[in-house]
């Protein structure tokens, strides 16, 4: 499964709609198994929704994003 979270220097960006980055995690069998930076040109909603799905993305529920912050940026 990949998760996009959005992201700005390190750290989960507060708003969807303008976020310039999103972090990827890639998880397989429950742990990170990768992660990537992708860069969203600084589109609106309607763009990052275009993207989301050509990257086959989920975007978790925004009561995960302060959990998804704390994972590392690279596998265990």
């Amino acid at each position: 499964m990949r998760i996009a979270v959005t992201y700005e220097n390190g750290n989960v960006f507060q708003h969807f709609g303008h976020t310039e980055q999103f972090k990827l995690y890639d998880v397989e069998n429950g742990k990170i198994a990768g992660t990537n930076i992708v860069n969203t040109n600084g589109s609106g909603h309607g763009a990052l929704a275009g993207l989301i799905s050509a990257l086959n993305l989920r975007l978790p529920a925004s009561k995960s994003f302060t959990a998804l912050s704390t994972l590392p940026d690279t596998p265990p």
